[in-house]
C-alpha cells in the first residue's frame, strides 16, 4: 500500500494485523514507526 502523507512517501509494512509498522522516507534518511497494540514507537533518525 503506498500513500502521499504531507509531502512525504508513507510505506506500510506488514508487522501483525496488531503490529502494523510504517515506515516513512526523506531525503536525508528515515524514519521507522513501530505500532503495538495503539503504542506508537519511534525507531531510527536521519
Amino acid at each position: 500500500m503506498f500513500k502521499e502523507i504531507s509531502g512525504r512517501d508513507l510505506f506500510i509494512i506488514e508487522g501483525g494485523k496488531k503490529n502494523p509498522v510504517w515506515k516513512f522516507f526523506e531525503g536525508t534518511g528515515y524514519f521507522v514507526i513501530g505500532v503495538y497494540n495503539g503504542i506508537k514507537d519511534w525507531f531510527g533518525a536521519c
